[in-house]
């Protein structure tokens, strides 16, 4: 079952056309108005085996008051990708759904469509991950001057493949900074394991530099999403006269939820340093997101900068 919208590599290339190519059947979502609990209902009628969940679709799920009524036992497999998933939704799954695979995946429309995936099985100690490069694939970790890096240091994630684009039509310089010799600079903060292990950090541009300190958003978000009242949540960096940046949090709540930012800070309180901690919270309806399920924080720094 494929929830994205088709003009997006992750809905049609990834799962519809390669589970059209082996024979099977997809069931298609609509492409505007997404609801999590019509997806739901729609895998018990049709006794879905595998679905497309962006990140924002399975929060969507583990947020629904009862999943006890549906039945999910034909569900073999949910697939992930487009944003990190914080661990806090694959701690949960796993123990709601100990019976179904979860498999992320990584990769880029024009750097592959799925340049590393974690297999199932390896869940339990590398979920934090999104798995190893897949066959014929490369990956490298940079720092700016495109040095490469060693196991364990966060940098910018490099791929080559034969599946890496020419480059951009009409678009020459941002070819050049892209594409160079061969590997695909894909603005995606990362890094790799001793064992070979991939792990996204975030955007390269969303990374929050706060009193000489780096700061990945969505270390920050996974702690916040792990209170009951929040229900979505984005993480970005504001300018600060003193530390240059300082971290903000975007909070949507759950439907009835009445909650402050002292308590919120209460309960991070001995979850995360203090210097990732949010300087300022901000409570709003809803995020800016893609049809693909990406929070489009430029419209949250526009907004709240």
């Amino acid at each position: 079952m494929s929830t994205g919208p088709l003009y997006h590599v992750g809905a049609m290339e990834d799962i519809s056309l390669s589970v059209l190519v082996m024979g099977g059947t997809v069931i298609l979502t609509s492409s505007g108005g997404f609801d999590i609990e019509r997806v739901l209902s729609t895998v018990e009628q049709e006794k879905v085996t595998d679905i497309l969940l962006f990140p924002f679709m399975v929060y969507n799920m583990l947020n629904v008051r009862d999943l006890s009524i549906y039945d999910f036992t034909s569900l073999k497999r949910i697939f992930s990708g487009g944003d990190p998933v914080v661990p806090w939704a694959i701690e949960q799954l796993h123990d709601l759904f100990p019976h179904i695979d979860f498999v992320q995946v990584y990769g880029l429309t024009e750097g592959t469509p799925v340049a590393a995936s974690l297999d199932p099985q390896d869940v339990e100690l590398k979920g934090h991950s999104v798995g190893k490069p897949m066959p014929f694939t490369e990956i490298k970790i940079v720092d700016d001057q495109g040095n490469v890096l060693s196991h364990g240091n966060v940098g910018e994630v490099c791929i080559k493949s034969p599946s890496v684009s020419m480059g951009y039509w009409g678009k020459p310089e941002e070819t050049a900074s892209t594409f160079v010799n061969g590997w695909c600079h894909t603005g995606d903060l990362g890094y790799l394991d001793k064992d070979g292990y991939l792990t996204i950090s975030g955007r390269k541009k969303d990374m929050i530099r706060s009193g000489g300190e780096n700061i990945y958003a969505v270390e920050v978000e996974d702690v916040l999403i792990r209170h009951t009242a929040i229900h979505d949540v984005a993480v970005i960096g504001i300018p600060d006269p003193k530390y240059i940046e300082v971290v903000c949090a975007i909070i949507v709540l759950q439907q009835g939820e009445v909650v402050t930012e002292k308590e919120i800070l209460a309960f991070i309180d001995e979850k995360i340093a203090g210097y990732k901690k949010p300087k300022q919270i901000i409570f709003v309806d809803e995020l800016p997101r893609t049809p693909s399920g990406k929070i489009q924080k430029f419209i949250l720094r526009e907004q709240f900068s």
